[in-house]
């Protein structure tokens, strides 16, 4: 009798764990079955403005949508770290490599490195891309690697929102403020990021003509920048002309100056108005119109 009732003891013990572990198996496997993974690519660092307002503003967005989501974020650094061609191209292709490794349902790049050395270096392939921060113009990207059919239907694995800086809108903005002024000058950096944007300021110029005349002046390093500045507070008295310093970042003998290290070299070393189509009150610049990053 007591045999008996052991035995059957074990075989309600064995039939309990293995409807458990039959349990656990299918919640398990339902529950990967609804889970969405999305790898977000950054250029930046992790302590960039821009980089943490758009984060946040995705972070925002993607838990709206209802889902259970898997979320990893890599960023390149190519601000600040990797920043020559060579340095940009190898930590991209290692961040396709992460890429691939978590195999995600939808990847989202931010800025144009990310979307240069990830997005467009894996056109027409299984992921499925969103981007933001696109400095180029689309349709500049297109010519050398065809994303897109266009614009309204972009017809490949890659849509996105082209960041569009309100560059003239700011000119004419600051133009109201302060009507003495005569000139913009904007300063540029020879980074991939600034050409890109160089064109993007460009583009809106012609399309929507700033009230008063743009300079565009590109400089590579921190000496080139000081010269430059210098000639324009001897040419122009102070509110003659306002000062846009779009530098990305800026070579010195010692470091690589990134845009708050420029930010405060520029009030410190500028007579004239100062102002930013970026978020940078704080550190001392006057802000005219600028994207919502977030």
């Amino acid at each position: 009798m007591q045999l008996q009732s052991l035995i059957q003891n074990q075989l309600r013990a064995f039939f309990i764990c293995f409807f458990l572990c039959f349990l656990f198996v299918f919640v398990n496997k339902a529950y990967s079955e609804n889970l969405k993974k999305v790898f977000i690519v950054h250029s930046y660092n992790t302590d960039i403005m821009t980089a943490l307002s758009q984060q946040q503003g995705i972070l925002e967005a993607l838990n709206k949508c209802g889902l259970k989501l898997s979320i990893k974020t890599f960023y390149m650094q190519t601000k600040t770290k990797y920043i020559t061609p060579s340095a940009i191209k190898q930590i991209g292709k290692i961040a396709r490599e992460k890429l691939k490794e978590f195999d995600p349902d939808v990847v989202i790049v931010v800025d144009d490195n990310a979307c240069r050395e990830v997005m467009l270096k894996m056109v027409d392939t299984k992921y499925k891309f969103v981007f933001t921060g696109m400095n180029m113009i689309p349709e500049m990207y297109n010519k050398k690697v065809k994303f897109m059919e266009s614009r309204k239907r972009p017809g490949h694995n890659i849509t996105g929102v082209w960041e569009r800086l309100y560059f003239t809108a700011g000119v004419n903005f600051i133009h109201r403020i302060f009507p003495s002024i005569k000139r913009v000058i904007v300063f540029m950096s020879t980074s991939p990021t600034g050409k890109a944007a160089k064109q993007a300021i460009l583009y809106e110029i012609k399309k929507d003509h700033p009230s008063i005349p743009v300079k565009i002046i590109t400089v590579s390093n921190i000496t080139e920048y000081a010269k430059e500045l210098n000639r324009i507070n001897q040419s122009y008295s102070k509110d003659e002309v306002a000062i846009v310093p779009f530098i990305e970042r800026l070579f010195s003998e010692s470091k690589v100056m990134t845009f708050k290290d420029v930010i405060a070299f520029t009030v410190k070393h500028s007579r004239l108005i100062d102002i930013s189509i970026l978020s940078f009150l704080r550190l001392g610049i006057l802000i005219g119109i600028s994207p919502d990053y977030k």
